[in-house]
Order: structure tokens, then sequence, then C-alpha cells
């Protein structure tokens, strides 16, 4: 099957299908009897052609872009859970500080406490 790209061709018939049925339906909707093909020019022949490969090619791309901000959704949900992440990390970070490093870090500094270590490394530099 693979050889003979049978899916490849299936999916083209099944797309000529859907353009086959989509011209069916836009010819039931315009209301009149569209000439025949014989009876229309070249110029409209090919201006035919063109706005049928338009419209494939709006078809197209509309899909492409339902793909695109399908993703960009997905990327900004992805997006706002690392940010919680990222939030309750740094709260657990400041609680951590707050515990360890706060309370002990914002005290002023004791001058009889310095003064009295101060003192004892002067002993042991003289006992040494």
């Amino acid at each position: 099957m693979e050889e003979r790209s049978v899916e490849q061709r299936l999916n083209d018939l099944d797309e000529l299908i859907s353009e086959a049925k989509e011209r069916y339906t836009d010819r039931d909707d315009v209301g009149g009897e569209a000439p025949a093909i014989d009876e229309l020019s070249s110029k409209e022949l090919v201006d035919c052609h063109i706005y049928s490969q338009r419209i494939h090619a709006v078809h197209e791309i509309d899909g492409r872009l339902a793909k695109v901000n399908e993703m960009n959704d997905q990327l900004a949900r992805e997006l706002e859970d690392l940010e919680a992440q990222v939030d309750v990390e740094k709260n657990e970070i400041d609680k951590m500080y707050d515990e360890y490093l706060g309370s002990h870090a914002d005290q002023p500094v004791n001058g009889l406490l310095v003064q009295s270590l101060n003192d004892m490394v002067l002993e042991l530099k003289e006992n040494y």
C-alpha cells in the first residue's frame, strides 16, 4: 500500500469529492443556471479557475490559522502554569529566608556581644 501511496490517493480523492460538493452547493446558492463551459471565454475560464484556487487557499490558510491559534493558546496556558510555579517557589524561598535569615539579619548588632567577641579574639592571640 505504501509503494502505491494508496492513502495519499484516497486523501486526494476525498478532497476532490469535497470540492465537487462545495461547487455543487455554491451553484445552488447562486440561484441561476451556470453557462455552459464552451460558452465561456478563455479569460472567464482562467478567472473561474483563479477564483476556485483562491477559495481553496483561503480555506487552507484558515486551517493553518486555527492550528497556530490552538498552539498559541496551549503555549499561553503552559506559560501561566510556569508563572504560577515560579510564584509558589518564590514564596517558599521567601519563607525560608525569613525563617533562617530574616529575623536574625534584620536585628541591630549588639555592641556588647561584639566587644566581648573582640576581647576573646585578642586574648586568644596573646596566649598563642
